[in-house]
């Protein structure tokens, strides 16, 4: 019985800890959070292209806030993918949230941020999303 109620509080925490979130037409967001292993990686990136299509979105915002700041290459290299892999499905990406501390593990780590949009809020980042649609929000 602990056994299976571990499983599923597991599966609960995958389900949860880095949804898929409809801001507007067109415009998802996916916040991550805490560390990637190997495990939970994999688990997000293949999750994430299973469902991603569904949403019929042009633009994947991924905010970077909670992730830890002691980023490995798990992480790393989920960040790449993610971002290459929307890359693929004709959709963009953009990152928000990048502290210090992870831009300088990004530099080290030799990440290609080349053409990759990256904003210090969630808003920017949205405004941006619209304006490549020819949309603005005004207010």
């Amino acid at each position: 019985m602990v056994d299976e109620r571990t499983e599923t509080l597991s599966t609960l925490v995958k389900e949860i800890s880095s949804p898929l979130i409809p801001v507007l037409d067109g415009i998802v967001v996916m916040p991550l959070i805490g560390k990637y292993d190997e495990a939970r990686a994999d688990d997000l990136l293949s999750r994430t292209m299973k469902n991603l299509p569904d949403y019929h979105a042009d633009f994947l915002i991924l905010d970077v806030i909670g992730l830890d700041d002691d980023l490995d290459a798990y992480s790393i290299s989920l960040l790449q993918s993610l971002t290459q892999s929307t890359g693929l499905l004709g959709m963009k990406s953009a990152i928000v949230g990048i502290s210090p501390n992870l831009s300088m593990k990004l530099i080290e780590a030799n990440v290609n941020m080349k053409g990759l949009n990256c904003f210090s809020t969630l808003k920017h980042a949205i405004h941006f999303a619209l304006a490549q649609e020819g949309k603005q929000i005004i207010g």
